[in-house]
């Protein structure tokens, strides 16, 4: 904590040289796991600062960065050296903020939103080979935004509402180009509208 608890935060940076690395290796339509047998070198920091101005707001902000490449070309699972990993964004990043007030009586709400932030990610290990059977068909990068609210009722009761996806953006978090099913892709979830109610007890 620093300024009077105003600004909290924490962050770790890591390095992992991982031998044997097993992956999933897309085929026709379904999936084997394969070995990179001299492995993976991973490096990277993550960390997290919540801003707190004034009673009842806070802003939580997050940023990780991943750097996950193989260490020798590894035949086995079509890939060359230096090709990250696929499915792993070297970037992500989100902001949330939140507000909590008294509503009426011994009702307390809050309103709040953010968005969520991933760097393009590599679809599959591709060395160009005949034998190989996906391309590299990497994943965009993405920005997707979410609102929610809710009113808490004494100490026992709840209601939260939330939308995810607020603008219905077309994304892919995933992906990969099969040499015989062509392009394909995980979507984000659409625009999500929900309510959750809790009692605790």
């Amino acid at each position: 904590y620093v300024a009077n608890g105003l600004i909290s935060y924490d962050a770790a940076v890591w390095y992992i040289n991982w031998n044997k690395f097993q992956t999933l290796v897309p085929i026709f339509g379904a999936n084997y796991i394969g070995n990179a047998e001299s492995g993976v070198t991973a490096k990277g920091f993550e960390g997290t600062v919540t801003v707190k101005p004034f009673e009842g707001f806070s802003v939580l902000s997050t940023l990780a960065y991943t750097d996950s490449k193989l260490d020798n070309d590894e035949p086995v699972i079509f890939g060359l050296k230096d090709q990250r990993v696929p499915g792993l964004a070297k970037w992500t990043a989100s902001m949330n903020a939140r507000y909590d007030f008294a509503f009426s009586g011994d009702m307390m709400a809050h309103v709040g939103g953010g968005f969520r932030y991933s760097s393009a990610a590599a679809g599959s290990f591709d060395d160009g080979s005949a034998l190989s059977p996906s391309f590299n068909f990497p994943a965009e990068s993405y920005i997707l935004a979410d609102v929610n609210a809710g009113i808490t009722f004494g100490e026992k009761y709840a209601v939260n509402f939330y939308v995810t996806n607020l603008f219905n953006n077309l994304v892919y978090t995933n992906t990969s180009y099969e040499k015989i099913f062509g392009a394909l892709g995980v979507p984000a979830r659409p625009r999500t509208l929900g309510m959750v109610l809790s009692v605790d007890f």
